[in-house]
């Protein structure tokens, strides 16, 4: 048997209640009534009719019946339709295109990841989840380094794409503000454009043969930035973890919120 494409398997009073049920439900976070339905739908229909249609789609895994509710919530199927066959997307006024430009900070990456989450929680509602791509690696613009206290180093790394790393060396001994001066310079020198991978095939042997009392510092820099730009790779960033607890479903069931929480 020809299996039907996604929006041939409902007709258009199927398709209509179902995106106002999960529009309802995205907007309330509570499970959808049939009166609700009625009302918000805009077909004329009785609570009676929508319920008929309501089986109809829990039967076909696009809505599901919460035990503690009457009400019915969306499954993940029924959000896969909503996404793929009934989400319309609106135009945003030019105003509101600049403003949300303005909130997103895209000269300091690190930060353009945070805003987009909690940009995304403010107009969902919900949780925002923001990943980063993960990148080609990196090439490095500029290194240097910072003296904290005894035997504490802060390296500060730059890549090509206006991206800042930190990371904390605990170092041998304590370096004088010229030796830190001399390490950048020569890491500049040699690394500038680079990425780490190919600073340490380059490093390795140079560093081996240097007599030079900053040769320590230097190798410690190349692990240290490395490993950070290598986390940084998959950044992501959660805001609005609260609005969770708005949701009915979520909230009346402890040991599900638990759990979700614990992935944060």
């Amino acid at each position: 048997m020809e299996r039907r494409s996604a929006p041939d398997q409902l007709d258009q009073r199927a398709q209509v209640l179902l995106k106002t049920l999960i529009e309802r439900y995205i907007a309330e976070g509570q499970p959808v009534g049939s009166r609700a339905l009625s009302k918000f739908s805009g077909l004329d229909l009785s609570p009676a009719t929508v319920r008929n249609v309501m089986a109809d789609l829990e039967e076909m895994g696009f809505i599901a019946s919460p035990h503690t509710s009457a009400g019915r919530v969306p499954t993940p199927h029924g959000y896969r339709f909503f996404v793929d066959c009934l989400l319309t997307v609106r135009p945003l006024p030019q105003e509101r295109v600049h403003e949300i430009e303005s909130e997103l900070r895209r000269d300091q990456p690190q930060r353009l990841i945070g805003s987009a989450s909690q940009l995304l929680s403010h107009l969902t509602h919900f949780a925002g989840v923001v990943v980063a791509p993960r990148r080609l690696q990196p090439r490095i613009r500029r290194i240097e380094f910072l003296s904290l206290s005894d035997k504490r180093v802060l390296l500060i790394l730059v890549t090509g794409e206006g991206d800042v790393q930190n990371r904390i060396l605990f170092t041998g001994r304590t370096y004088s503000a010229a030796e830190l001066v001399r390490a950048a310079n020569y890491l500049n020198r040699h690394c500038a454009g680079l990425t780490f991978e190919e600073i340490r095939g380059r490093l390795h042997d140079e560093l081996r043969q240097l007599k030079s009392d900053v040769t320590e510092l230097m190798n410690a820099a190349v692990e240290a930035g490395g490993e950070a730009l290598e986390d940084a790779s998959g950044q992501y960033a959660i805001s609005g973890e609260r609005n969770l607890l708005e949701v009915e479903d979520l909230s009346s069931d402890m040991a599900r919120l638990r759990k979700l929480f614990s992935l944060f």
